[in-house]
């Protein structure tokens, strides 16, 4: 496992992978981390591959500009990942506390809904709902909600594993 997290991080500020200042800063941190945790593991006598991705984001978009663009920049920061980290096979399991904002965020719909689609169109994408998840505050999920949602990302990679019924 390898944990590469930001808080307020979004799609178009943050994790661009063809923006080389600020926009693209935590895209590279996550590839940068990503090689050293596998450099690591090769120098430790360790041939890691990797495995799958889990990405809770997207509430950072939920805004009338940014939840517009959201699905193509997804899909797009998949793709350049894949590519740099070498695994074009690589299993993306998206999701979003769609609880954000306790109902009040009209864009966050939006976000859900972008999510579903690259799902729907990108080959080894699932879309994990996480509406079950409790909540701690209308920004984060609380203890149970955390674990709630960890066991929802834990089944969906278990069943894309398990068969054709899976992630394509």
């Amino acid at each position: 496992v390898v944990k590469v997290a930001f808080s307020g991080a979004g799609m178009r500020t943050d994790w661009n992978p063809e923006d080389p200042g600020d926009g693209g800063a935590c895209y590279r941190a996550l590839v940068a981390e990503t090689h050293r945790a596998l450099k690591a593991a090769r120098d430790a006598g360790y041939y890691p591959k990797l495995r799958a991705m889990v990405w809770v984001q997207g509430e950072s978009d939920a805004n009338p500009s940014d939840s517009l663009n959201y699905a193509r920049a997804l899909s797009f920061m998949i793709a350049a990942l894949r590519r740099d980290l070498a695994s074009p096979d690589l299993r993306v399991l998206l999701g979003v506390n769609t609880r954000y904002g306790d109902g009040r965020n009209p864009f966050l719909p939006v976000i859900i809904e972008a999510q579903r689609t690259v799902a729907a169109t990108v080959p080894r994408v699932a879309y994990v709902d996480t509406s079950g998840s409790t909540i701690i505050n209308p920004s984060h999920w609380d203890s149970q909600g955390t674990l709630s949602a960890g066991e929802r990302f834990a089944a969906a990679l278990l069943q894309e594993e398990s068969g054709p019924s899976g992630i394509r």
